[in-house]
């Protein structure tokens, strides 16, 4: 996982990358519609990386997260998911 990439580099740089994606779970946990539409989907960056979240709203409520791309990665790549 990213995370992993991240503390080979640095701890300090790691924790705050896990910060900055439990920040990012819980805003959309909390505002589930804060994210861009993409694709059908929904998309909100982590703050402080190159990491996004892709997700999407059922119409109960719940949310399931799609992908964790980063943003070298195809746009797009996760649709088929959906």
């Amino acid at each position: 996982m990213a995370v992993d990439y991240v503390l080979r580099i640095s701890r300090a740089a790691a924790d705050r990358f896990a910060d900055s994606y439990e920040r990012a779970i819980t805003n959309i946990l909390e505002f589930p519609f804060i994210g861009r539409e993409e694709f059908g989907a929904r998309r909100l960056q982590i703050t402080g990386s190159d990491y996004a979240i892709i997700y999407r709203v059922r119409e109960d409520g719940s949310v399931t997260i799609v992908a964790f791309p980063h943003a070298s990665r195809e746009p797009g790549y996760w649709r088929d998911r959906l």
